[in-house]
């Protein structure tokens, strides 16, 4: 199984890479609102951010099930687990649970810079800036990967 298991530093790249997407990419809408003359209809990009909310609270439940289903599937390979780790590597249900739950939060982000590219107000690049945050919150150490592997 450790052949297929990515190693710690790789899971933070892909995670980085994420971050770095999401920035660029509202920077390009920021700057195109910025200096567009075009007049845009704001009332899209206010139905893009009602829809945002909604997918928003709608994914909290199915995170928090999928995280119990990942926890469980790492703790029940606990010694191989914690022997992964001491390797760097990441067990392979920790490394779906946080590429998931990075995904699940850059979408989010991504469709909070549509929508301003859409005519949204600038103040909705919040969303992809706290789906930036919370990507990076979600940057596995070991120390992390072993707590929630014991579930501490």
């Amino acid at each position: 199984m450790a052949s297929s298991t990515p190693p710690l530093r790789v899971t933070s790249l892909i995670l980085f890479a994420l971050v770095i997407a999401i920035v660029t990419f509202a920077a390009v809408v920021a700057f195109l609102r910025v200096t567009s003359e075009r007049e845009l209809d704001p009332t899209i990009g206010r139905a893009l951010l009602a829809f945002l909310g909604v997918l928003a609270v709608a994914e909290i439940p199915v995170y928090v099930l999928l995280r119990r289903q990942f926890l469980a599937r790492a703790r029940s390979m606990r010694a191989e687990g914690l022997a992964l780790l001491l390797r760097d590597l990441v067990p392979l249900p920790l490394f779906s649970l946080t590429i998931v739950g990075a995904a699940m939060v850059e979408g989010l982000g991504l469709l909070g810079v549509l929508a301003v590219l859409l005519g949204a107000p600038l103040a909705a690049l919040a969303a992809p800036a706290l789906a930036a945050a919370l990507i990076l919150a979600q940057i596995p150490t070991r120390a992390r990967l072993e707590q929630a592997l014991r579930g501490e």
